[in-house]
């Protein structure tokens, strides 16, 4: 219930304002700051969409292999090949990852994403390599790039840029 009126005691107390002469209540104080080591918001589950990975790798075959990623056990093969440790964490009910890995015979020193587009057709992953300087027997070790982007539920290709 609220305090009655300074001027009637039987009406209710009309805001401070309203009363002339008198000043406006000073404003309530802040609310508490959170201890510091209190829970914070979580953090976004995973990469961001646009984080890229690349190095070497070993080839699967002759030719590049292109790969579409859209579940944590793909994933998870995928990283065991390419990469060291604990794969990254990604939230695969947002985001999907693309990628290429060069096959044994291919003349390439490096791999490129150079475009994601997606279209009402699905979403088309355009890549190029970059050669290397003379013929060179096959190697031991390629060169790979993966993509995080965002998942679309569209079918995915990829175009070799010249």
């Amino acid at each position: 219930a609220s305090a009655p009126c300074p001027v009637c005691p039987v009406c209710p107390a009309p805001p401070p304002a309203a009363l002339p002469g008198m000043a406006a209540p000073p404003p309530p104080p802040p609310a508490p700051a959170a201890p510091s080591g209190a829970a914070q918001a979580p953090a976004p589950k995973g990469a961001a969409v646009g984080t890229e990975w690349s190095g070497l790798a070993l080839p699967t075959g002759k030719a590049a292999q292109t790969l579409a990623v859209d579940s944590t056990k793909g994933w998870e093969k995928l990283w065991k090949r390419v990469g060291e440790g604990t794969p990254p964490e990604l939230d695969f009910e947002k985001v999907m990852v693309v990628g290429i890995v060069c096959g044994k015979n291919d003349q390439a020193e490096r791999l490129e994403i150079e475009a994601v587009a997606t279209s009402l057709s699905g979403v088309v992953v355009r890549y190029k390599l970059a050669a290397r300087e003379g013929k060179a027997a096959a190697r031991a070790t390629v060169p790979y790039v993966l993509r995080v982007i965002p998942k679309s539920g569209l079918d995915v290709k990829f175009e070799l840029l010249k």
